[in-house]
């Protein structure tokens, strides 16, 4: 699919000249490149050769089927790409924002991309759309797999499209469909196998979580768990069928980025007491080891937290090229707004001198550039980093309200530090002044007793004086 749609992008063939050229808009040329991706798409599963410009999906296909609905849905969407114009009295999303924050903020979104200057990587906004779509891709196709081996009928059912949806909803919470179709596909007689297949899905899958992930192992991996089963129990017999569903936890955990022989050790260890394992109690011992890792964030994470994890067992070597631009890219936001940051990041403060706090500040200001231009934000204002807030509970709606917590703390971490700051000031210097007031009346009150004193022994002297007048001249004996 990513091939199809780069080759014809590159060189837009003789069908797609109703499309009209590329936009020069960012938004607009994604859009113009899905839709020509999925008429490529479109005309290779089906055969299409027609080459004429005003049927590029050929004929109309017959029925309801899954193929028909493609067809219709591709052609209403089929055409330039215009800009959509304002209509008079109609109202803009926009004015809110300049009821409170004034033109020079709404000024400032079309201000140009700075960071666009440095980039050598493709845009964020192009390679994560990419990447989206592969995986979405790769979900279907998985889903669509599961539904040939366990449930034929539902394929070309006239709610094909639906349950296709609420499979694509169940895989993203972590349910895999070759393990959850085989308790649900029970459709004879149904008049619309889709519909019935989907009803199911919806109400076995509302309230549960879904069991922990396996996957098909290798050769090699069972070997190699094998001999570390058998280093602290070399007599164990492993080599029964029933030691199958602790190899396909062991591989899902693999596949995951997860560290599986030392939870696999660790799950022999904790079982030492017992006379033989039982492959059910150590598959369960493995499973807790394992979530015990996710719950430390070991394991495999995508590089934006808005991007999707596929799931186990879907080959992803189609997205490495798409990982490692955007990792790439990164980089270079990185090195770019911590060397110099943006306006919009102006109330993050300067970049702190502690190593640790110096870290988190940069990965902060890094993801909000990513974030920025995945999604094309050109606020420049240091109230709206994000931009305006989405609407609905989107992975980038979840994104934003993630970085918007981690804003505020920050700036509430630099507000307290400068008021911690301000009142260590004060302090210093209340302290100092009640020092000298003190000095100043220990002063005073030295002066005050000195001169009392002073006043003392000149009234004691003249006393004295007065008295020896007064009995001058009178002699004893005389």
């Amino acid at each position: 699919m990513t091939e199809l749609c780069q080759a014809t992008v590159a060189d837009p063939p003789r069908w797609a000249a109703g499309l009209g050229p590329r936009p020069d808009g960012q938004r607009a040329a994604l859009r113009w490149e899905e839709l020509l991706g999925y008429a490529a798409a479109y005309r290779e599963t089906y055969g299409v050769t027609s080459t004429d410009p005003a049927h590029p999906l050929g004929e109309p296909p017959e029925g309801h089927n899954l193929r028909a609905h493609a067809w219709h849905r591709i052609l209403d969407r089929w055409g330039p790409e215009v800009e959509a114009s304002r209509e008079p009295g109609s109202i803009d999303a926009n004015d809110p924002l300049r009821r409170e924050f004034g033109e020079p903020l709404m000024a400032s979104l079309s201000e140009p991309d700075h960071l666009a200057d440095l980039r050598t990587e493709e845009s964020l906004s192009r390679t994560v759309h990419r990447r989206e779509q592969l995986v979405r891709t790769l979900i279907d196709q998985a889903a669509r797999e599961a539904l040939a081996a366990h449930a034929p009928d539902a394929l070309g059912a006239p709610a094909e499209e639906s349950l296709l949806l609420t499979l694509r909803a169940a895989v993203r919470e972590g349910w895999q469909p070759h393990r959850l179709l085989p308790q649900l596909n029970d459709l004879d007689g149904a008049h619309d196998p889709a519909a019935l297949l989907a009803w199911r899905l919806h109400r076995h899958l509302d309230g549960r979580e879904p069991p922990a992930p396996t996957a098909e192992p290798t050769a090699g991996q069972v070997e190699r768990w094998k001999d570390l089963i058998h280093a602290q129990r070399p007599t164990e017999d492993v080599g029964g069928a029933e030691w199958d569903i602790v190899w396909r936890h062991a591989a899902a955990a693999t596949s995951a980025g997860l560290d599986t022989d030392r939870a696999l050790s660790g799950t022999t260890r904790a079982l030492h007491t017992r006379t033989e394992l039982n492959p059910r109690e150590v598959a369960q011992h493995l499973v807790d080891h394992l979530a015990e890792q996710r719950s430390a964030g070991i394991g495999h994470h995508p590089a934006l937290s808005w991007m999707s994890t596929p799931p186990p067992a879907i080959d992803t070597a189609n997205l490495d090229e798409l990982d490692h631009a955007i990792r790439g890219r990164l980089t270079e936001l990185r090195e770019a707004t911590t060397a110099d940051p943006p306006h919009w990041a102006t109330k993050l403060g300067t970049r702190p001198d502690d190593p640790r706090t110096a870290h988190q500040w940069d990965d902060l200001l890094t993801r909000t550039a990513a974030y920025r231009e995945t999604y094309d934000v050109r606020t420049n204002h240091p109230d709206l980093p994000l931009g305006p807030q989405p609407h609905g509970d989107t992975a980038r709606a979840q994104s934003w309200h993630t970085l918007n917590r981690e804003w505020r703390t920050a700036m509430n971490t630099e507000d307290h530090h400068r008021t911690h700051q301000q009142r260590l000031n004060t302090l210093r210097d209340n302290v100092t002044d009640t020092r000298d007031h003190h000095r100043d009346d220990r002063i005073d009150h030295r002066e005050h007793l000195t001169d009392d004193e002073h006043t003392r022994r000149q009234a004691e002297e003249e006393h004295h004086d007065a008295h020896s007048s007064r009995t001058g001249g009178l002699g004893y004996g005389s």
